[in-house]
């Protein structure tokens, strides 16, 4: 049985208060913070189930399949790992 869908909002958190950045994430090129606000922003429409996949189609239209591969790798090097270390 498939796992029930989780919007955005509710796994990541929801946006900061202050400037409506979002927690955690840069907003910079690379940082995720665009591609999770995209998500969150697609999470709330309506016929879009899977909002993650609407947003990397998104970013490899845009940036082409390469670069946004790039941004992806560039961003998971970025995350702790569990114990909280780099």
């Amino acid at each position: 049985m498939a796992k029930p869908i989780v919007p955005v909002a509710q796994r990541m958190g929801p946006l900061a208060p202050m400037g409506g950045s979002l927690m955690g994430k840069s907003m910079k090129l690379g940082g995720g913070g665009r591609f999770q606000k995209l998500e969150t922003s697609l999470a709330s429409k309506p016929g879009i189930r899977n909002p993650a996949a609407v947003a990397a189609s998104i970013g490899r239209k845009k940036y082409g399949a390469k670069k946004f591969g790039d941004l992806g790798a560039a961003a998971k090097e970025k995350t702790p790992n569990k114990g909280g270390t780099y």
